[in-house]
């Protein structure tokens, strides 16, 4: 989008290996495995545009049109993808939020940002992804958990290449190049790759936690179990990624510092890293100890 040039339309093909990318208004925390993310080493993004949460792997192909407003046109953008699909005898249509489907079955989600007089559409496109890793990794933990963040829609997913032998990342990346090119008459050109200084500089953005997590909106969490030493609750309330109150209650009977742990989590950054170090910190048994670790699920 920086670089796009106001006569100039931009086709972006590109992949993410093993990502989960949400938008921009979304609470990773209730949108995603995170615990089982981390442990299978798959990223975690949140990207500038909104929609929903999505998950990337290599059989799964993104696209995005770029283009200064005043030539932007999401519709034709839209047409463009249908289109490319049909050199495989695959007929799709325009449904709901923005959403590509296949007799219902969704193939493609959509979102889009402006910024600085550039247009950007971009979209998912399923052909050979892992279905089962997209419903582990967005399929969220089993809490309690309230938020003023946008939920994902869930919807029913196909992947292209179960409606098309021929249809495969690379035959559709080549079709989309081809379809794109018959749409516009004037000089086209083909290039391998973003720049590395453009890549670096916005990987310095992405990557901190205060984009990723801190800009998380309000949302209680809420944490309750029966354990060997006893019942106990610990209710968060988060903002911005900061717990601003808890509330913490137990019938257990040993000597352990309950209430200050509860105390201690207030101010602290909502992070593993973080709030074990209180719990190391206040609780002395060991067995009770793992158990709120084990509880507290981040």
């Amino acid at each position: 989008m920086k670089r796009c040039e106001p006569d100039e339309i931009i086709l972006f093909l590109w992949q993410s290996h093993h990502t989960v990318v949400i938008g921009c208004h979304q609470n990773p925390y209730k949108e995603c495995n995170l615990p089982l993310m981390e442990k299978d080493q798959v990223q975690l993004v949140r990207r500038k545009s909104g929609g929903g949460a999505v998950y990337h792997d290599l059989g799964n192909l993104n696209f995005s049109f770029i283009t200064h407003l005043d030539r932007a046109d999401v519709q034709r953008n839209y047409q463009l993808v249908i289109k490319a699909l049909k050199a495989f005898g695959i007929e799709s249509t325009l449904s709901g939020r923005n959403d590509l489907t296949v007799s219902g079955s969704k193939f493609s989600g959509n979102a889009f940002l402006e910024e600085d007089g550039v247009h950007c559409h971009h979209g998912t496109l399923l052909i050979e992804s892992s279905l089962e890793l997209l419903s582990k990794y967005l399929t969220p933990s089993k809490l309690k958990i309230e938020s003023k963040g946008i939920d994902s829609v869930r919807s029913r997913v196909v992947n292209l290449s179960t409606l098309s032998e021929k249809c495969t990342v690379s035959e559709v990346r080549h079709q989309l190049i081809e379809t794109f090119k018959s749409a516009f008459d004037g000089v086209f050109h083909e290039e391998g790759t973003i720049l590395p200084e453009c890549y670096e500089a916005y990987k310095s953005h992405y990557d901190q936690w205060s984009w990723q997590i801190g800009s998380i909106p309000q949302f209680n969490i809420e944490y309750e179990s029966r354990l060997s030493w006893g019942s106990i609750m610990v209710q968060l309330e988060v903002q911005k990624g900061i717990v601003e109150n808890c509330h913490l209650s137990t019938d257990a009977l040993n000597d352990e510092n309950f209430q200050q742990l509860g105390q201690a989590f207030i101010g602290k950054r909502y992070q593993k890293e973080t709030i074990y170090q209180c719990i190391h910190q206040w609780i002395s048994d060991e067995t009770i100890r793992r158990d709120l670790i084990e509880m507290i699920i981040i």
